[in-house]
């Protein structure tokens, strides 16, 4: 049920606004009345309405003063102002702060539910385009290593570029600015023995802290992204704003990972490339044939 209080110094006002109109059925409910702004603004303390229908002119605080603070500390909650002609100054001074709806006295009913119903939709609409991007958001970011990993496969893989595998990336928070890109590989020194196994709880939670630090301590150097190539190593892009290397940053990461998780890790780093090969024949990022020429260490 969509919820309104309305606000007018007048009962009779109120009352016939409640009263006049069969509201349930347009899943409209009149859950709250005031007389005044103040006496609005007590009880939004205690009372949730998705919308306020609001004379100006009141006593106490007017409906420009409980306008300001509801767009201020109650932003999600709708107004609609009920006013006179003369006092059409006040009108404009409530839209300047962001009220969008405004209805002149005597108002009609077939105006006052049109309206009502308009912004039900129009409230109801938002609330559901809002549920369904964190729907969205909850499953990217759950699925979130397995996405990356068969993105970088696609980059490294030598796949072209297209605007939709930009598209991804972007999706992904995986940044691919360039315009030279370096890939490197980091692999755990000792393997444990559990690793041939299933991995335990705790091994991923390491794995994962892993990843973390190693991406954290390359985007304090270049933006860039890690992945888990199916061969059981990790795999770095980095975005270059030259043909630098990124071996001094690789560095770093083995230096966090001892010193955090007391992991020892080898670095190969390939050579600096130029471009995506987006809409050309070129391929994209290459996996670097000679990982080994550049080694941190």
């Amino acid at each position: 049920m969509f919820k309104v209080m309305v606000v007018d110094d007048d009962m009779i006002v109120r009352k016939g606004i409640m009263t006049s109109i069969a509201w349930s059925e347009y899943d409209i409910a009149f859950t709250l009345e005031a007389r005044n702004g103040q006496e609005a603004w007590s009880k939004l303390q205690e009372h949730h309405v998705d919308l306020i229908l609001t004379d100006i002119k009141m006593p106490v605080m007017s409906g420009i003063e409980l306008a300001k603070k509801v767009r201020s500390e109650c932003p999600d909650i709708e107004m609609v102002l009920l006013s006179g002609y003369e006092d059409f100054q006040y009108a404009k001074e409530a839209m300047a702060i962001g009220v969008r709806h405004y209805l002149l006295k005597p108002v009609l009913a077939e105006k006052l539910v049109s309206t009502l119903t308009g912004i039900r939709e129009q409230l109801r609409s938002k609330r559901l385009a809002e549920r369904g991007e964190r729907y969205r958001n909850m499953l990217i970011n759950e699925h979130m290593p397995l996405m990356r990993t068969k993105l970088m496969n696609e980059l490294i893989g030598g796949k072209r570029v297209s605007d939709e595998l930009l598209e991804k990336a972007i999706t992904l928070h995986t940044p691919l600015t360039g315009p030279y890109y370096q890939v490197a590989v980091i692999e755990q020194d000792v393997p444990d023995d559990a690793s041939q196994h299933a991995a335990s709880e705790a091994e991923e939670r390491k794995f994962f802290a892993c990843m973390n630090i190693a991406e954290e301590t390359l985007n304090g150097y270049y933006s860039g992204f890690l992945s888990l190539h199916k061969t059981g190593r990790m795999i770095l892009l980095a975005n270059l704003s030259d043909a630098c290397s990124i071996l001094e940053a690789c560095k770093m990461i083995q230096g966090n990972l001892q010193r955090f998780l007391k992991l020892s890790v080898s670095i190969g780093v390939g050579e600096p490339v130029v471009g995506l090969g987006i809409a050309t024949n070129r391929p994209s990022v290459r996996f670097p044939g000679r990982a080994s020429r550049e080694k941190a260490s």
